[in-house]
């Protein structure tokens, strides 16, 4: 699709007119962008002026006389090229780069508790030009603040690239908590054009390890991609490289050990005995993997399945699941309101094969496989002396192909939340009843006729807007567009 605009304007050096716009690939799926042939026509009074060059990139501004002020203008009027085209009826920032640097702090780099940061953004207008742009930042968390608050820029024409500088300087206070920091940006234009953003910054030290144990495959990618979406900060170990994590990984509260695919040798002794002497220590860890269960029980030896049985208190019932969806448990702190697909658009393109598990006590179930009572996805359990905690997926992140884009997402944080503190019990919410997490939640009933229910929690008083969009990925209706007050909406 090309989205375009275009506006007539009295030429400096003739009695005619400069006809000047510009043109939008707007690429869903394919390259971003074609190269393409243009044809322009323009109308008046006497006359009919045409104007024809080739789009060889995404953006492409054009110029051409006309011998009056035209009455119409018209892109491929024969509709030989373009099979769908708009005209631009706002501004489009998109940000191209951003950056961020130490500004003051003990100069190692990093962002740390006591530190500041120059944050750098770069916007470029996509769509209309508009007169100005102004950019109000808000670090999320009362351990953060902005020493400039809001940016205004004086001009945003099409095409143009505005730049902060300079730097925006977030600071976070001696006491800030570590994690990936969330910077939300709001950008307002003239006309009540608005368009929400955010940055993520690491803050502090990783309090979690990703241990990428799945034999030199690509699976972790899908782990790494949603660790931002989920905030959750982490460090990388890959065993293909460095071997069994050593003892020092103790210092990390939470590990997730990804295993892959594969279905022998999934877990070694030397592996096994790690686990062990982490969870022994207290630790909290989250490991999955397809075959995970099925390598154990069938394809390794005596121990192999004791360690299945006492230490992922799991028992491997098949490895050919009776259903590719899978329900939460109502009321639980990681399964409540939770589903999960093997069938879908999202995920991984390869075969997939989830395992399906029995809890052993005092293990429970938290990820059901629909219409089938005690086979289990997902499996947790708490040692309340220890502390340990251990969260069991009988499949990866890749194999989640919906039923939402960020499915994967939703079911990494809700891991993450509840190891972080696995002594609470049932959905997380604080005392006061305000939920501890942002949260939209599927809609019910779905699929629908005529109308269905859409719910969505926030932890603290913010701005929510919440949109609906069609197939083709174009808003279609604005459900909610202000402020509100923590709660469930």
């Amino acid at each position: 699709m090309v989205s375009w605009d275009w506006v007539a304007q009295r030429s400096d050096t003739s009695s005619g007119y400069i006809v000047k716009g510009f043109l939008e690939q707007v690429q869903t799926v394919g390259p971003e962008a074609f190269r393409i042939p243009v044809t322009i026509v323009a109308r008046g009074q006497g006359y009919a002026v045409t104007y024809v060059t080739s789009m060889n990139s995404r953006s492409l501004d054009f110029a051409f006389a006309v011998p009056s002020e035209p009455t119409e203008v018209l892109l491929d009027p024969d509709q030989n090229v373009l099979m769908e085209q708009q005209r631009a009826s706002r501004p489009v920032p998109e940000r191209v780069a951003w950056s961020y640097e130490e500004v003051s702090g003990d100069g190692d780099g990093r962002w740390e508790p006591g530190e500041s940061i120059g944050l750098t953004l770069r916007y470029r207008n996509a769509g209309r030009s508009v007169d100005s742009l102004v950019i109000d930042v808000e670090p999320v968390g009362d351990d953060l603040s902005a020493a400039t608050g809001q940016v205004v820029f004086d001009s945003f024409e099409h095409g143009d690239t505005v730049v902060t500088a300079p730097p925006l300087v977030i600071s976070a206070s001696a006491d800030a908590a570590s994690r990936l920091a969330l910077i939300r940006l709001h950008l307002r234009m003239p006309g009540g054009f608005q368009a929400e953003d955010s940055v993520v910054v690491p803050l502090g030290q990783p309090s979690v390890l990703f241990v990428d144990d799945d034999g030199g495959s690509d699976y972790d990618r899908f782990y790494t991609g949603v660790f931002q979406q989920a905030l959750v900060y982490a460090d990388s170990w890959t065993t293909d490289e460095q071997g069994v994590p050593n003892p020092d990984v103790n210092r990390y509260p939470v590990m997730i050990w990804e295993t892959g695919a594969a279905r022998q040798n999934v877990l070694t002794p030397e592996e096994q005995q790690r686990i062990r002497q982490y969870l022994a220590s207290g630790g909290r860890v989250l490991i999955a993997g397809q075959n995970l269960a099925a390598s154990l029980a069938t394809s390794g030896n005596s121990a192999d399945t004791l360690f299945l049985h006492q230490v992922l208190h799991a028992r491997f019932v098949a490895d050919n699941p009776p259903t590719q969806m899978t329900l939460g448990t109502p009321g639980d702190p990681i399964g409540n309101r939770l589903f999960i697909y093997f069938e879908g658009s999202f995920g991984t393109k390869d075969p997939i094969s989830p395992d399906v598990l029995q809890p052993l006590g005092p293990a429970v179930g938290f990820l059901g496989y629909a219409g089938h009572r005690d086979e289990w996805a997902g499996l947790r359990w708490y040692d309340s002396q220890s502390g340990a905690a251990l969260v069991v997926l009988s499949f990866g992140l890749e194999a989640v192909r919906g039923p939402y884009e960020d499915s994967a997402t939703r079911l990494l944080a809700r891991c993450v939340d509840w190891l972080t503190n696995p002594s609470a019990t049932g959905v997380r919410t604080t005392e006061s009843g305000i939920p501890r997490q942002f949260e939209l939640k599927p809609a019910y009933p779905n699929p629908f006729n005529p109308g269905t229910t859409v719910r969505f929690d926030l932890p603290r008083r913010s701005r929510a807007r919440l949109v609906i969009y069609n197939l083709l990925g174009q808003p279609v209706r604005t459900l909610v567009d202000r402020t509100l007050e923590a709660g469930s909406y």
